[in-house]
């Protein structure tokens, strides 16, 4: 092995030299541990079948050819998405010809270098930065708001102590009062959940038992569930610990089951379930109640969106916002006059960013 092919074959980044015919000539180790093994005399759509896809309407493999081999140019495509033997990774790419000393293109070297690192940080800059204008979004709207609310609100309470008379008019008065001090508390409560919502989540993470965190939030539901004539039924399975935030863990499972519980306006049944899937602990909020039009399904996580009258249209989204924050997802059945289930899974193991 010369000197050249040793330099290739030990290059950190991934490297595949070709002849003049895009057959294999040097498939360096970092390919390898990339793409698998590949073979020398091999074809390079053989080894790397999306070179042989289109790239604004022309084939990769065909522009080596044309631009690389035939014109002698090198060519450059970022961010090109290709198989890796852990799953699909973005590329860097550059392709350039191997000329002789008279100028002769001999082949082709391809340099490969994965970006994904890059692509992942810069998606994480964007969401940091578009969390930090909600923020400050959310703390200008609370901060204006607020203040006539409050005076609002004080004025109501003021106006309901100044009416002791019983008759029909002062009666109307004072349900038109009350109507006007359950919007302001409806508000009020808007705009606590919007500025949870638009806060980053920052997490917290122990080892806890998902078992013991839904007891957590279901008792604190105990006397709603009552009230609201609903039966919950637990059935939890045996979890490894799981690494999460408590608290807020407890917060997007009580907004879950809330939601359920509100569901039910007759009363009915709420299950609630733990089970282990693989490498994720799952719980599964299963109702029996009227169940989520289609037209309704793919909205129930939007932002404000709610059919209930006092809702406000942040519980389930601030919920999956805490779930995915630990790399964890919800999925949602429903089928009407049958019920909705709602299924949690949150990963067993630390997941690394």
């Amino acid at each position: 092995m010369g000197l050249i092919e040793r330099a290739l074959a030990h290059l950190p980044l991934p490297v595949v030299v070709l002849d003049r015919d895009l057959r294999v000539v040097v498939w360096n180790k970092a390919m390898e541990e990339e793409f698998g093994a590949g073979q020398v005399g091999e074809k390079l759509e053989e080894v790397l079948p999306q070179f042989a896809r289109p790239i604004r309407g022309t084939l990769w493999r065909d522009l080596i050819r044309e631009q690389v081999i035939e014109e002698g140019r090198p060519i450059m495509a970022p961010r090109f998405l290709l198989p890796t033997r852990v799953g699909e990774a973005p590329f860097d790419i550059l392709a350039s010809p191997v000329k002789d000393s008279g100028g002769t293109v001999l082949g082709a070297v391809v340099l490969l270098r994965n970006v994904a690192g890059q692509v992942a940080a810069e998606e994480r800059l964007r969401i940091d930065e578009r969390t930090t204008a909600l923020t400050h979004l959310a703390a200008a709207l609370a901060h204006e708001i607020r203040n006539p609310l409050y005076a609002i609100t004080l004025s109501v309470q003021l106006l309901k102590e100044d009416m002791e008379s019983d008759s029909p008019d002062v009666k109307q008065m004072r349900s038109t009062l009350e109507v006007l001090e359950e919007e302001a508390a409806r508000l009020e409560r808007i705009i606590k959940d919007f500025r949870e919502f638009a806060r980053p989540v920052r997490l917290n993470i122990q080892l806890h038992n998902i078992n013991e965190l839904l007891t957590r939030a279901l008792r604190s539901l105990k006397q709603h569930a009552q009230r609201k004539q609903v039966d919950v039924v637990v059935e939890f399975a045996p979890l490894p610990d799981v690494p999460v935030d408590a608290d807020l863990i407890v917060r997007a499972f009580t907004n879950i089951a809330l939601n359920a519980i509100e569901a039910l306006h007759n009363g009915g049944r709420l299950e609630v379930v733990t089970r282990l899937e693989g490498d994720n602990a799952v719980v599964v909020f299963r109702d029996n109640g009227p169940g989520i039009p289609q037209e309704n399904l793919n909205r129930i996580f939007d932002l404000f969106f709610s059919t209930k009258k006092d809702g406000t249209g942040l519980g389930l989204p601030i919920a999956l916002r805490i779930v995915e924050a630990h790399h964890g997802h919800i999925r949602v059945d429903s089928t009407p006059d049958v019920g909705t289930a709602v299924s949690v899974f949150l990963p067993t193991k630390i997941v690394s960013r």
